[in-house]
């Protein structure tokens, strides 16, 4: 093979050459035919890349003058660090700024610059919304319930376990009232009847 000084070909000839794809990733080898006169074409290089190794993608550097190998975490899930989103991962190359491949495990961690690790603070906030959730769902049904049994006592129509069952209820909502959403975990939830 012989090229002159602007690149193009002396005589036609057959070269083996290294092809990149239109992002500048190593895609395979050709043997091509350069005609006199014309130069290589498109995506076609002389130097062969470095070895594929695991993990890994080749690319052509930004000016074209050499292959270099680079992270490749294609169709990976990236997390971003302060949890507002996540994305697949679709090109070769370092992770994101702001995105990590380790997924918070739990709700109330947060990213120190290295790993997820607990917020007491997020921990204890869920907590309590998770006291409170709990607590409005049981005074709704103790309610609904009370609502139909003081119906029936109203009307002079309660059996004896009617009336029984209300005042149980009753008490069990006034205990319900009186906890203390914001001293979650630690709460002695009252016993249904």
């Amino acid at each position: 093979m012989v090229f002159n000084s602007d690149g193009f070909a002396e005589q036609d000839f057959i070269q083996k050459v290294y092809i990149a794809d239109i992002s500048g990733e190593y895609i395979g080898t050709s043997e091509v035919m350069i005609s006199r006169g014309t130069g290589l074409p498109a995506g076609a290089y002389l130097d062969a890349p470095p070895p594929l190794q695991e993990g890994k993608a080749i690319i052509r550097n930004a000016n074209g003058s050499e292959w270099i190998i680079t992270s490749d975490y294609r169709g990976k899930t990236a997390y971003s660090t302060d949890k507002s989103k996540t994305m697949i991962i679709n090109e070769p190359g370092d992770i994101p700024d702001g995105f990590t491949l380790s997924g918070p495990p739990r709700a109330w961690e947060f990213w120190d610059g290295e790993k997820w690790l607990p917020d007491d603070k997020a921990l204890k906030d869920i907590q309590q919304k998770e006291a409170v959730e709990r607590k409005t769902m049981l005074m709704n049904e103790a309610s609904n319930e009370i609502s139909l049994l003081q119906d029936a006592v109203d009307l002079d129509m309660a059996t004896e376990d009617e009336t029984t069952r209300l005042l149980a209820l009753k008490k069990f909502r006034v205990l319900l009232s009186r906890i203390d959403t914001t001293s979650a975990p630690d709460i002695s939830w009252p016993i249904a009847p």
